[in-house]
């Protein structure tokens, strides 16, 4: 049996619980925009970290090219110890950064995966 004096209570319980629905689809569709942002954000961080570590490379051939020249350009007496410090210390500097761009190359593609949420590359075997 149903009670008269009740329908103000049960409408109210039901545009409570509208209510409640409405909030939580308001958090869904934040939650999914926040992931689509992260998966936006790490595919760019990865495109940086890729085109990094192509030319990373290069900057550390070029570096050794520099160090190379620059020595023998002291032992012929034709540089002073400061340009060879310089360039060992840019020789340096590339071997340096080329360790962090692979460091970042990994924390790119670790975040991409997080976004999208599968980890399934970092658990299949490597074959040389």
């Amino acid at each position: 049996m149903f009670d008269l004096l009740d329908w103000p209570r049960v409408q109210a319980q039901a545009q409570a619980e509208n209510l409640r629905t409405q909030g939580l689809q308001a958090e869904y569709r934040q939650q999914q925009l926040e992931l689509s942002n992260q998966a936006t954000l790490a595919q760019q961080r990865r495109q940086l970290a890729a085109e990094r570590a192509r030319q990373a490379p290069l900057q550390l051939t070029a570096a050794r090219q520099a160090y190379r020249q620059k020595l023998a350009l002291y032992n012929a007496g034709l540089a002073t110890v400061v340009d060879l410090t310089q360039a060992l210390y840019g020789l340096q500097q590339a071997e340096q950064d080329q360790v962090l761009t692979a460091n970042a190359a990994w924390q790119a593609l670790l975040a991409q995966t997080a976004a999208a949420g599968d980890f399934s590359f970092f658990f299949t075997p490597v074959t040389p």
